[in-house]
This record gives C-alpha cells, sequence and structure tokens, in this order.
C-alpha cells in the first residue's frame, strides 16, 4: 500500500501486513515525522492479481464436469437422428406401397422384388374390397340395383368403380354367356377406412332382353372383349 507523510506529502510503499491488526507508528524517511497508521480496511485492501492461462495450461486443467453434459448432448443428438431415420423409413414404405404400380411399371426389374415379399406390385381392381347388392325388379322393364362397397382390408383404400354386367344365358352349360350390357355405378366416397362402406343404387329402365344373369364388378368385362 502507499503512505503520505502528513508533514512533507512524502509518498512510500509499506507492505499492508506489516500495519495489521491494530495498525502502528511510523516515521516518515525524509522529513522524520512520526504518525500513528491504522490498517486498511478490508474493501481498501490491495487487489489481487490473477494472471490469465495459455491455451496448453487450460488443456492441462482437470474438467470432472465436461464428460457427463457431452454424454448428454450425445444421447439428445442421437435420439433425434433416430427420430429422423423412422421418419424416412415411413415415408419410403408409404411410396414403396401406394406407389409400387408407378414404380414397377418405371422400373419392370422391381416387380421382382416385390414378389419375393409376397406383394403383388399390380393389385387387381378391388383388392380389399367386397361388394354386397340385390335387385329388384320394378314393372315390365325396370330393375333397380342396390348394394354396399365395403373396404374389408385393414387400411384406408381409394374406392374403386363398380359396373353393373348384364349377360345373356351361355349356349353351353357352364360357360358365361354373352354381355349384352355393361355401365359403371356411381359411388359416393373416393376413400374408405378400414372396415367402412359405401352404398350405392342404379336402375335400368329399361334393361336389355334376354338377361339371364346381373352381376356387380370392379371390373368391366366388356372392355376386354
Amino acid at each position: 500500500m502507499i503512505l503520505g507523510c502528513p508533514e512533507c506529502n512524502t509518498r512510500f510503499a509499506i507492505d499492508a501486513q506489516a500495519l495489521r491488526p491494530d495498525g502502528r507508528r511510523v516515521k516518515c524517511g525524509k522529513c522524520e515525522h512520526v504518525w500513528f497508521e491504522e490498517p486498511p480496511s478490508p474493501s481498501a485492501a490491495e487487489p489481487i492479481s490473477v494472471t490469465p492461462l495459455e491455451p496448453e495450461e487450460q488443456s492441462s486443467i482437470p474438467t470432472p464436469n465436461l464428460p457427463a453434459l457431452t454424454r448428454a448432448d450425445q444421447k439428445r443428438t442421437a435420439g433425434a437422428a433416430w427420430v429422423l431415420v423412422v421418419f424416412l423409413l415411413v415415408v419410403v414404405g408409404a411410396l414403396a406401397w401406394f406407389g409400387r404400380e408407378s414404380i414397377a411399371r418405371a422400373w419392370p426389374m422391381v416387380e421382382t422384388i416385390y414378389a419375393a415379399v409376397g406383394i403383388n406390385a399390380f393389385p387387381q381392381p378391388g383388392d380389399g374390397f367386397s361388394i354386397e347388392f340385390g335387385m329388384k325388379r320394378v314393372g315390365e322393364t325396370m330393375l333397380q340395383i342396390s348394394g354396399e362397397v365395403i373396404n374389408s382390408s385393414n387400411e384406408s383404400l381409394i374406392t374403386p368403380p363398380i359396373y353393373a354386367i348384364f349377360e345373356g344365358a351361355p349356349e353351353v352349360e357352364g360357360a358365361k354367356g354373352e354381355i349384352l350390357e355393361s355401365w359403371q355405378i356411381p359411388v359416393d366416397a373416393k376413400v374408405l377406412g378400414p372396415g367402412e362402406k359405401v352404398p350405392f343404387f342404379a336402375e335400368s329402365d329399361p334393361f336389355p332382353e334376354n338377361t339371364a344373369n346381373v352381376s356387380v364388378l370392379f371390373t368391366n368385362p366388356a372392355d376386354n372383349q
């Protein structure tokens, strides 16, 4: 600490510890004036000097908390990475399932891969659906057809078109008769969830003469004739 002589104002450097704990009498080395000097208060103590550490010194100091923080960060990062991986797998799986027909048409060799895991790359019309219907004849010429299209699968599916098929009597027993007429029956729902059903209704007036059988199908056989 620095002392100032109250007589000649000469300043001296002195160790503050020399005045503790109760102060002491001091003498000016220039004018020889003597006085009692109180010890400095704690707030007036000389500041402690510190020296910044060099980078190589910092790396040598043990830091026990850092590995724990690093492991926590790694766990959070790994968890986020797994969530992203699962999300991408779900997206790829959905594209591979719902777009299998387009994929197989673009790359025919993929059909073999689908077949190897028991999947038909070209699903048949109406796969996963069933039809229940009945008919009612009204008068001499009108035939009413009503029923339901049912999603019998465990997933949501796009409702396929349905067709009314009128067949004549077969010329040979056990064979199919000639298709006299066919037309598409409108269905309101575009998509059906698992187990859901949608009703349909149609009228044919007049229905074809010599009709021996009426069917409601997901395909129109007349398109293949």
